[in-house]
Order: C-alpha cells, then structure tokens, then sequence
C-alpha cells in the first residue's frame, strides 16, 4: 500500500533479472502509486494496468450530490445537469460507432461494423471451426419470437470464431447462456466457463487469459454490471 511505485519497480527489476525470457506476464493495479505513468510501468516490463475501481470511486460522488439535490428539491428537475438522458442511456449498448476512416456511406453499407471491430455472420470457409451444434436437451425455443436472443445460437457463433474461455457473473436473466456455453463443450480440454465474484474479476479474469494464450475470450455480465468492471 505504499504511494510510491519504487518497491515495485524494484521487484520488476529483480524479477526480470532473475526469469529472464521464462518471466510470466506482470499485472499493476497502481490504486495507492498513483504518480507513475503507464509508460513507466511499461518501460519496467508490466504486461497490463488495472485501474481497479476508479470508475466507481467516480460514480459514487455523483450520485451523491443527485440524492442530495432530489432531497433538499423534493423533486429531479435540479439534477438533470448531471444525469445522462433516459434515451441515451437506454441505447448506450447497442450504439455503433463509426469507424475514423470511414465515411458515413461506408458504414451504411457495412451494418456488422459495432464499436471499432467488424462482425459477420457470414459461413466461414472450410479451414475454420466447425461451429458447434446445439444438443436436443439445449434450452432452445425454435419457434420463439425472432427479436429475443438466441443463447444456443450465440455461443454457437462464437465457438466457430475461436472463442473458447467465457467468465462473468451469472444469474437468473444469463442462466440460458451459462448453460449453452457449458454445453458447448466435449470435455474439459475443448473449453473452460470461469465464474467471476464480481464484474472487475472478470474483466481481469479475461485478460489474463488473453495474455498468457493469445486468445480472444469473452465476458458476460448484465449491463447493470457496469460499474463494477473499472
């Protein structure tokens, strides 16, 4: 809990001195030692810096000062100035981003573009995975309503494109896809499900693994979980 990052510096040193190119990835997390810059605990050999719950930290303060002004108001009109919009909020997941170099009759013919990467669902060609198929006990509802999700389906896309490691908080609302994900799976060996305390493990879960294997996993979680991924 020192504020200064000297004694960590000190362990990168005597670590990568030591291991050498056998030295595992290194994870900060400079909550109290916040005055180093990311780049220094690049330059010292750090992998991947965690800002722990900073955001959260964040999130408190203000929504402090909302109750306190809805209380002394006895109404909300007050505190809009603080409030992000009820429709902009509502949209915030499914919002697209254009791409910079993009222009804006390009993105309009490429719908699969979301937030920086390009999704299909294109078949893939023959050299990719095979995508897995749902087993007849999968919780799968053929004639539902085709605006619900499709959780057998999701995972099922997500299997042919490689990933293999899902972490996250489960409940009762992703419990159908909790379930496709460990159906998805031959054995042990074909995939791993991990389930996270909370939001921020996950994340940390994630890119863990991502360091230590190259893999792309994913993390579920609802997005009034939010909050507790920073």
């Amino acid at each position: 809990k020192e504020k200064s990052p000297d004694e960590v510096l000190t362990f990168l040193k005597n670590y990568y001195d030591a291991l050498g190119a056998d030295a595992k990835p290194v994870v900060a997390v400079p909550t109290t030692y916040n005055t180093i810059y990311e780049s220094e605990l690049h330059d010292a050999g750090v992998g991947i810096c965690i800002y722990a719950n900073h955001m959260l930290r964040a999130a408190y303060p203000s929504m402090l000062n909302v109750a306190q002004s809805i209380l002394t108001e006895g109404r909300s009109k007050e505190a809009d100035g603080d409030l992000l919009g009820v429709k902009e909020i509502i949209t915030l997941i499914d919002k697209n981003v254009t791409p910079p170099e993009s222009s804006s009759a390009g993105s309009a013919a490429n719908p699969n573009f979301i937030s920086g990467r390009e999704f299909s669902t294109k078949v893939k060609p023959a050299s990719a995975p095979e995508p897995v198929v749902a087993p007849p006990t999968a919780p799968r509802v053929d004639d539902a309503p085709k605006t619900k999700p499709d959780p057998v389906g999701c995972v099922a896309h997500m299997r042919s494109l490689g990933v293999n490691f899902f972490t996250g908080v489960p409940d009762s609302l992703l419990a159908p896809f909790c379930h496709a994900v460990v159906d998805s799976f031959d054995n042990a060996a074909d995939g791993r499900q991990l389930i996270a305390a909370n939001e921020g493990s996950a994340i940390a879960t994630a890119c863990g693994h991502h360091v230590a294997t190259g893999e792309t996993p994913l993390v579920y979680l609802q997005n009034s979980g939010l909050g507790n991924t920073a």
